[in-house]
């Protein structure tokens, strides 16, 4: 049993946790909290600096939203959400895409002081000689006809104040420290390069933006927005863009999680996500993800994202094959987890509509690697998207490391597809509160008996009594065309702005 607050393994029967002094639920099974904002249990990071510009734009925020009377609510749109391809908002259930923004943006007609204005592509290209300074558009800006050079390091703030930056050819900024970028709108159609907006975000914190257009790398890995989240958080931000990449990860948010500690939160995918598979190395494995390609040896938190676009990781037979399931892997949220001993990964309230397909495996939510699964936890989410092969998985699963296979806990989740080799995992059966529908015959292959997953039919699927879930703080009843659980309504807070 371990604790919902902090994820330390509690002593049987005690009622207390030793490590945070918290009371440990009754049900022995039941290993997370339930709780729709934070569920993760990932240890607080290291504290960090942070400047002064962060705290009071940051404050600044929540003020302009409490005035405004626009408390920010959860994934539920007027629909009822979550059905295949439907358009379901994260932050703001009244949100569509032809409002440009998660988070509405009253555009400010002048720039606040100590803000540098910008309303020319001039002006905007002259950001790189003052990378540290505070800048707000004051006007769309059109860059069609400039070979674009990335900007190399941006250390100030960035307020897009509701404008577009269009006509990219190359990654907008190649790396941020301690930076602040927000309400910007960025289209372009980008060849040889990892991303639309950051290639590196370190120390810095990426909200309210969204890119659309396409993202082409041939040379290797690619991501809608960001390319590298570094000790950052990547909050109320969208990609509708296409993403094709040569090799390595394709990715919808971000194709890289690392540093310490990241968050992506309040997030979705609506782009084709494509993986080539053209990896030639010894070492191959290849990976295709709606949010996030790889979370890479450190604490992450995904949570309150989705992904509706395709994704589809190609198995190029070529080239060679390692692992056991071999090199070609597709996830609706996560695509692969290595996550090392003394951190740990969260994805919760997160769901996938969109179709996916791996050459060689495919989850609904997400991987894990080996003995990574042991410090991830999916928790709160569930895929109605459908698979192409079989051999898909409905919610989540690991991949082997050396033979050695590693239960992943999968708690309060389900899965609506009729495809796929089983409903909940490939091989973990570290289960608790799980929910499949009765058109796929197995929650796992090889059917073991479980005694807290359960096979319901459609007309159950659409009754809350079927579901031993948090209908008070989690979950709601979908409407319309989609009548099974999805997420409900949530307040708005600002949660790690920076990790």
């Amino acid at each position: 049993m371990f604790c919902p607050s902090c994820g330390k393994e509690a002593t049987p029967g005690a009622k207390f946790c030793t490590e945070c002094g918290k009371r440990l639920p009754e049900e022995v099974n039941a290993p997370v909290d339930t709780s729709p904002v934070d569920s993760s249990p990932i240890d607080p990071p290291k504290k960090k600096k942070i400047p002064v510009k962060f705290i009071l734009a940051l404050v600044i925020l929540v003020a302009v939203l409490a005035l405004g009377g626009k408390l920010l609510s959860g994934f539920i749109s007027g629909n009822g959400g979550g059905g295949k391809g439907s358009i379901v908002a994260v932050t703001n259930p009244n949100f569509r895409l032809n409002d440009g923004f998660i988070v509405p943006v009253e555009q400010q007609k002048s720039a606040p002081t100590g803000f540098i204005p910008i309303s020319t592509a001039t002006e905007f290209d002259k950001i790189r000689q003052n990378p540290s300074a505070d800048y707000i558009l004051m006007a769309d800006i059109d860059l069609s006809g400039w070979s674009w050079t990335p900007i190399k390091q941006f250390n100030g703030t960035l307020d897009g104040n509701g404008y577009t930056v269009s006509g990219l050819n190359a990654t907008l900024i190649e790396e941020t420290k301690d930076a602040l970028i927000q309400n910007l709108s960025v289209h372009g159609q980008i060849t040889d390069d990892g991303a639309g907006i950051v290639h590196e975000l370190k120390d810095s914190v990426l909200y309210n933006c969204c890119f659309s257009g396409s993202v082409d790398n041939s040379s290797g890995s690619a991501a809608g927005l960001v390319y590298t989240v570094n000790d950052s958080t990547v909050d109320s931000c969208y990609n509708t863009a296409n993403v094709t990449a040569n090799k390595s990860v394709a990715a919808g948010l971000a194709a890289r999680g690392t540093g310490d500690r990241y968050v992506i939160q309040n997030c979705f995918n609506q782009g084709n996500i494509l993986n080539l598979g053209n990896d030639t190395s010894s070492l191959s494995y290849n990976y295709a993800a709606g949010i996030l390609g790889r979370n890479e040896r450190c604490s992450g938190t995904i949570r309150h994202c989705y992904n509706s676009g395709s994704i589809r990781c190609k198995d190029n037979d070529d080239y060679p094959i390692y692992s056991y399931y071999g090199t070609a892997m597709a996830c609706g949220i996560l695509g692969y987890a290595q996550v090392v001993e003394g951190d740990h990964l969260s994805v919760s309230l997160c769901y996938n509509s969109g179709t996916v397909e791996g050459g060689d495996l495919a989850f609904g939510i997400g991987l894990a690697w080996g003995t990574s699964a042991l410090r991830t936890q999916v928790n709160n989410c569930y895929n109605s998207g459908e698979f192409v092969h079989s051999n898909s998985y409905g919610i989540a699963g690991c991949v082997s490391d050396s033979g050695n296979i590693v239960d992943l806990p999968i708690t309060y989740c389900y899965n609506a597809s009729t495809t796929g080799a089983a409903a909940i995992s490939n091989n973990s059966t570290n289960l608790y509160q799980c929910y499949y529908l009765d058109e796929v015959s197995e929650a796992v292959p090889g059917g073991p008996l479980f005694s807290d997953v359960f096979a319901l039919s459609a007309h159950e699927m659409a009754k809350k009594d079927s579901f031993a879930f948090d209908f008070d703080t989690v979950w709601t009843m979908g409407k319309g065309d989609y009548s099974y659980p999805v997420f409900g309504y949530r307040n708005f807070e600002i949660v790690d702005a920076i990790a």
